[in-house]
């Protein structure tokens, strides 16, 4: 695994999305949920640096079941695209993607998201994504942040939906 420096950021970075937020900007309502990747549906292509040191992917997709924690509009299916370049000797490097969520509660419905984000330690990053709904979502709007818990397949996600009108 990590150093335990490492392993300490990730886990204060988990536990500060984790805490409910202070004052929640005008118009919108706090969420929270969790991703667990259930397949990989390409796993994209790669290639190394001359020296071995960084790798890049493009195209690696994947599917995932998220479960709105504080909010069932982010219960569904997730269909996640990511590319990332990062540097294998100080996982340091960005990744990037879109992330399409299918509500399992509002049929038709979901968000459209784009995101990025940095590597943090060893298999570990966090980023910020932002986006649209549509169907039952339409007219809305989410921001939020996301971090993968390393080793457990498990992304969480902490933000807000904007809702048009929302005082």
């Amino acid at each position: 695994m990590g150093t335990p420096r490492t392993l300490l950021a990730v886990v204060a970075l988990v536990a500060a999305m984790a805490a409910p937020a202070v004052a929640a900007p005008k118009g919108s309502e706090p969420v929270v949920s969790y991703e667990r990747t259930t397949a990989i549906v390409d796993d994209g292509t790669e290639w190394f640096s001359g020296d071995g040191t960084v790798w890049h992917k493009r195209g690696w997709t994947g599917q995932a079941m998220t479960f709105g924690d504080t909010d069932e509009r982010l219960s569904g299916t997730l269909l996640v695209e990511i590319n990332w370049n990062v540097n294998l000797t100080t996982w340091s490097g960005n990744l990037q993607g879109s992330a399409d969520y299918t509500s399992d509660v509002y049929p038709d419905s979901g968000w459209l998201t784009t995101w990025s984000g940095q590597w943090i330690g060893p298999g570990a990053w966090a980023g910020r994504g932002v986006g649209t709904g549509f169907g039952a979502f339409d007219g809305m709007k989410i921001r939020y942040d996301v971090a993968n818990v390393p080793g457990t397949g498990e992304d969480m996600v902490s933000g807000f939906v904007f809702t048009p009108g929302r005082p």
